[in-house]
């Protein structure tokens, strides 16, 4: 028989009893769950090329992220850990990186080489308005970040080092219908992206960039297919540092000059093929194979080398589960014709889905 003390930390299931312990916050902060042959965004929750280790307490409150980010546009890496603390109104975020940063100088016709290491620390809250048929919502956030650009062996002999801090504000909103299980976008829906960047001291003016962005999706023409426009549009004020792109340019080129305003248009019209609910080796479920026809346009303008960016390709993408895994995967295949180098490329394509299992 247990004591009157033990009767109140015990608790007794069969043959079998337990001990009911404390559960202590401070304490159990981390708890690495699994590790992926990908970069994780835990902010915007999409994945990249690198390698990455996460961790997730019992709570759901407290997530981190450390590896490797290949950044495919500047065709460098760098190491991150990002944190994100979800306990307190508003959510809390802090992360860290370094390593190598690279950017098109149009003037000498190569890429300027350099070492960059970042600490960021932001603030930001969502807001969750769904109703009805429809799920919508509404995400502010302000950050800080403290940058340090230093030469590195591929630096050329005139490069500056500087120390600067960074203030960005962004709102993001959308409104989207609900989506069928097999519909691969939202019916009919809408988001939009605002973002302001600028300098808040240090040794270099880097000025300052604002963007607006925005998605549109409509019905297809038969059922579970989706056509989705894009627009973008960039601003900015550039001194004696440039701000990386805030939106997304034509697919396909990586050495587009900067300019003072960059305005970005993309269409694509979406459509499943097949659905083969295929065990291949025991090891992956294939759920379904679908492919994504775009074109997109960039111009910009402003800069040394103003000028008009368009491609056109097609995506072969497959939706699937790895070893088991409830979270769901896509891998497929991108082909790419890009008019002004008048060649074809191609690209390996890899994401994750959060919010699907």
């Amino acid at each position: 028989m247990f004591s009157q003390e033990e009767i109140h930390s015990r608790v007794k299931t069969g043959n079998s009893s337990f001990t009911i312990n404390r559960y202590k916050k401070a304490a159990n902060l981390f708890k690495i769950h699994s590790w992926a042959p990908v970069y994780v965004d835990i902010g915007g929750e999409t994945a990249r090329p690198g390698f990455s280790v996460m961790s997730q307490n019992l709570l759901s409150t407290m997530f981190l992220v450390g590896g490797y980010d290949y950044d495919l546009f500047e065709q460098t890496g760098r190491f991150r850990a990002d944190i994100i603390y979800k306990g307190f109104y508003p959510e809390l975020r802090a992360g860290f990186s370094g390593g190598r940063r690279s950017v098109f100088d149009s003037e000498k016709n190569e890429n300027t080489i350099w070492q960059q290491t970042a600490i960021e620390l932001s603030a930001g809250q969502s807001l969750n308005l769904s109703k009805g048929i429809y799920n919508r919502g509404l995400f502010g956030e302000a950050s800080y970040a403290l940058i340090k650009n230093s030469s590195n062996i591929e630096s050329p002999h005139d490069f500056n080092e500087s120390q600067f801090s960074v203030l960005t504000y962004r709102v993001f909103a959308y409104s989207y219908q609900r989506q069928a299980y097999r519909d691969l976008a939202p019916a009919v829906g809408i988001n939009a992206d605002v973002r302001f960047r600028h300098t808040a001291g240090g040794t270099l003016d880097a000025g300052n960039i604002f963007a607006l962005q925005s998605n549109i999706f409509l019905p297809g023409f038969y059922r579970n297919q989706s056509i989705g426009f894009y627009a973008g549009f960039q601003h900015a004020s550039p001194q004696k540092y440039q701000f990386q792109n805030m939106i997304n340019i034509s697919r396909g080129y990586f050495n587009i000059p900067n300019g003072d305003d960059i305005f970005s248009f993309r269409a694509s019209y979406r459509m499943p093929l097949a659905y083969p609910d295929y065990n291949f080796l025991h090891s992956f479920y294939i759920k379904r194979i679908r492919s994504n026809y775009f074109f997109d346009f960039s111009k910009v303008s402003g800069g040394k080398s103003p000028d008009t960016y368009t491609s056109a390709g097609l995506d072969l993408v497959t939706d699937l589960h790895a070893f088991g895994l409830s979270t769901p995967i896509s891998v497929g295949l991108r082909s790419i014709y890009m008019f002004q180098l008048q060649s074809v490329a191609f690209e390996l394509l890899f994401s994750i889905n959060f919010y699907e299992y």
